[in-house]
């Protein structure tokens, strides 16, 4: 199923499958969903599943509404990722504890823009 959204005066599909997932750890291990998760100190917040180069030509994200990053290259970490794939973490402590939004606006090769978002928790001890 997919759903439709007007942002920007563009309209943008959302597919099924397509998502923001976090982990805890640099190796992506123990990842969930990024949507309603809380999160503390370090996150890895990246694009699920993992698209290979040359599917995607760029991912804008956005965080609590406003620009944020442009990703050009594969994997799409909100942080981006340093040599070797590891992604960057994303210091959640920068933000103040309640509910955020990430958004990925994603252009694929072929032309297709779909976006996704989730809403996710900060809980950090202050």
């Amino acid at each position: 199923m997919q759903q439709v959204a007007q942002e920007m005066g563009q309209f943008l599909r959302t597919h099924v499958g397509i998502g923001l997932s976090v982990s805890s750890s640099a190796d992506r291990s123990g990842t969930i969903s990024l949507a309603g998760a809380t999160l503390s100190g370090k996150a890895y917040i990246f694009l699920t599943p993992l698209f290979p180069d040359g599917d995607i030509d760029q991912v804008d994200f956005f965080l609590d509404g406003s620009f944020f990053k442009t990703e050009l290259w594969a994997p799409y970490d909100l942080m981006g990722t340093y040599d070797g794939g590891k992604p960057a973490p994303f210091d959640t402590r920068k933000l103040d504890n309640g509910s955020h939004s990430v958004r990925a606006k994603i252009v694929f090769a072929a032309g297709e823009v779909e976006a996704v978002a989730s809403r996710f928790s900060v809980s950090n001890h202050r």
